[in-house]
């Protein structure tokens, strides 16, 4: 063969998908013609086939060196520095191709998605829509432009540039996976699961598809279906550090902490970032085998793999005038009906303007009534979901906000590595869950008196605690909260025992004392919140092992938030779980009239529901060992007269407690805010 031909049968190798024996084609003429662009730039391409990013961009570059207007090279080189999130470069590489080739659309729409890692969505956009009218048969351009536009919210006409897509390439895979991840960030999960099984059927060995079928069934509440998705996808594809996340979270709601944390170690890979490798911190809190020095040296252990390399130590010119009024931004992705929302708003809503200058940064991905509530109660408001760390420390620092409050923590969208870059003097962090961050430039952490009780627990943590007087909670109902009803037992003849906590939160240890609980209060009965699935059998297994007869327990799944509430309506107590108390749960049952027995235990997210239980009068509802937790349980049970004058007086109650003084809380954070601003001024 002629080497034109054995270089045309390494073409062949390629489009085919052949990649390794193209591979070996490709090296073996580079061996003979090392100098050769359009050989190193094939291999390149090769490279990048096989997600091998860095040695892709190497041999662009040696090929771009041999031939410097070769815009193919230019495009596998801005391709492959997209993938390595080298964003200014690639920008550069492939508007460096399109100068070369004006009619690149393939370049164009690589070029789109650089622009889209920079944060540039607009001008992304623009340039689809430049290369859709150059090539208006380029199913590619129309995905990414649906892409490009799911980001911008814009999501009617995001589907119809997939649909557009689908015109063109009926069963292409990529565009069917990306069309079910819009439907399913909608909430249209059934049309979701169709849509990637649709993609799947095209290409089976899709493991991206497999992980968003697994999400979309576990969203729709199918616990079972969504495991088994989870666990093919990372069969296909290991590295899919994702797919590994989710399915530990997926078991870890089952009940399932062993598995999950077997999911969770198996995820730590070269692709584990920072994002990930939070989630299996957060879900330390729900296994009780964690002490709080256990948290706090995994926290810390995060701290220094992933928040050292980017941790800087600026000097801050904000004017250090004591007494002035100052500038406190807050940060999170939940600012809308989730129960940051929810507890933050009567803060924003009650902020004096004249102590505090509110700035909200917020990366929330479906603004809804209640963002805008919140939008109207601060004096600036940025949109930073397309804002990356490095930039979104710029804008604080360029803002000279005085505290930079964090309200995630290691939850789901964390931006613990932009707080890390020290954007602002003081930084502290609250409401996601009481517990630590572990990061060294996060300098406060509020709480109150009940959560933290004074001298116990401060070692704990890598942040100092600044304790609230009254309460780490204020509450606000929402107006979908119906009226309290009778005392069920009045109708029912029998007591209903209720949890509206996630599963998840309840332990071996918890689920040992509700059995013995339903055991002694004869004819009670245990009604849950949990999603469908298999674990729903194992809950009932294991109350059926403490003597109960499982037909005892009902299960109610995930509720729209109007129904929710009106699920209350049936419980006469309510049962908190350990190690991980409920905060929303218990206050919106006390507002329903229900309630509360809790557990506190040696950690502080053990200790939510005692600080609200003790703040609206009830601290005697709060338990420290499990024998008294039944005891006590069983003992409320039996007291008619209290269960029917707690129905009636507990919205009275809590009206007067400072669990609901709103104007009183946004005093005392605001002090707590001044302390830490003394407490810096002096020190620098």
């Amino acid at each position: 063969m002629t080497v034109r031909e054995v270089f045309e049968l390494a073409v062949a190798h390629q489009q085919a998908g052949r990649l390794a024996e193209a591979e070996t084609i490709y090296r073996q003429l580079i061996a003979r013609f090392p100098t050769n662009p359009d050989l190193l730039n094939n291999l390149a391409a090769l490279s990048l086939q096989r997600g091998q990013y860095a040695g892709a961009l190497s041999l662009a570059r040696q090929a771009l060196q041999h031939k410097p207007q070769f815009a193919e090279a230019s495009f596998v080189a801005g391709v492959a520095m997209t993938r390595l999130n080298d964003a200014p470069d690639a920008i550069a590489s492939l508007r460096q191709a399109i100068d070369l080739r004006a009619d690149y659309v393939e370049a164009m729409s690589a070029l789109a998605a650089a622009l889209q890692l920079d944060g540039q969505i607009d001008n992304a956009i623009q340039l689809m829509h430049r290369a859709i009218a150059l090539r208006p048969g380029f199913s590619e351009a129309h995905n990414n432009l649906g892409n490009l536009l799911r980001e911008s919210n814009r999501e009617s006409e995001a589907a119809d540039a997939y649909r557009r897509a689908l015109m063109l390439k009926p069963n292409d895979a990529e565009v069917l996976n990306n069309l079910g991840t819009l439907l399913e960030s909608n909430g249209s999960y059934a049309e979701a699961i169709t849509q990637f099984q649709l993609a799947i059927a095209s290409r089976p060995e899709f493991a991206e598809a497999h992980y968003n079928l697994a999400n979309a069934y576990q969203k729709s509440g199918d616990v079972d279906a969504a495991i088994a998705s989870y666990e093919r996808a990372v069969a296909l594809k290991p590295s899919l550090t994702e797919a590994w996340i989710n399915l530990g979270n997926a078991q870890c709601e089952s009940g399932r902490i062993d598995q999950a944390l077997e999911s969770y170690r198996s995820a730590r890979g070269d692709g584990l970032d920072a994002r990930l490798a939070s989630t299996p911190l957060y879900s330390m809190h729900y296994d009780p085998r964690n002490s709080p020095t256990d948290l706090l040296a995994a926290h810390r252990q995060w701290s220094h793999t992933y928040a050292v390399p980017v941790a800087r130590s600026p000097r801050h010119p904000n004017d250090r005038s004591p007494d002035r009024r100052l500038k406190v931004g807050y940060v999170s992705a939940d600012l809308g009906n989730h129960p940051v929302g929810r507890f933050l708003e009567p803060l924003l809503a009650n902020h004096d303007p004249r102590v505090v200058e509110v700035s909200i940064y917020s990366s929330t991905r479906k603004p809804d009534a209640l963002t805008e509530r919140l939008k109207s109660f601060v004096a600036h408001w940025h949109p930073v979901r397309h804002v990356n760390d490095e930039r979104l420390a710029a804008m604080v620092t360029q803002d000279q906000i005085d505290i930079l409050v964090d309200l995630t923590m290691h939850a789901t969208n964390s931006r613990l590595l932009m707080f890390a870059r020290k954007p602002a003097p003081i930084q502290m962090t609250y409401l996601a869950y009481p517990g630590t961050t572990g990061l060294p430039q996060m300098d406060y952490r509020l709480t109150d008196p009940y959560i933290d009780p004074p001298g116990q627990s401060d070692e704990h943590y890598s942040e100092r605690s600044l304790r609230l007087p009254h309460t780490y909670w204020c509450f606000a109902p929402p107006p979908e909260a119906p009226a309290v009803n009778d005392l069920p037992l009045r109708s029912t003849g029998r007591i209903t025992f209720g949890s509206a906590n996630a599963s998840a939160k309840a332990s071996k240890l918890i689920f040992g004392a509700w059995a013995e609980i339903l055991a002694r209060v004869p004819n009670s009965r245990l009604l849950m919140h949990s999603r469908i699935g298999s674990h729903r059998d194992e809950l009932r297994n294991r109350l059926a092992q403490g003597g109960v007869d499982p037909s005892r327990i009902d299960f109610v799944g995930f509720l729209p938030t109007d129904q929710y509430f009106a699920n209350y309506s049936n419980f006469d107590i309510a049962l908190d779980t350990h190690p991980y108390a409920g905060g929303t749960t218990t206050c919106d049952a006390l507002w329903m009239g229900v309630p509360v027995v809790t557990l506190a235990g040696a950690t502080a997210i053990s200790r939510g529901a005692c600080s609200i239980l003790s703040n609206v009068g009830l601290d005697d509802l709060v338990t420290h060992r499990v024998e008294d937790y039944v005891a006590k349980a069983c003992e409320l049970a039996a007291d008619v007269d209290r269960l029917r004058e707690l129905r009636a007086t507990m919205r009275d109650r809590m009206l007067a407690s400072p669990l609901m003084n709103a104007k009183q809380f946004a005093r005392d954070v605001e002090a707590a805010y001044r302390t830490a601003w003394h407490n810096w001024v002096e020190q620098t």
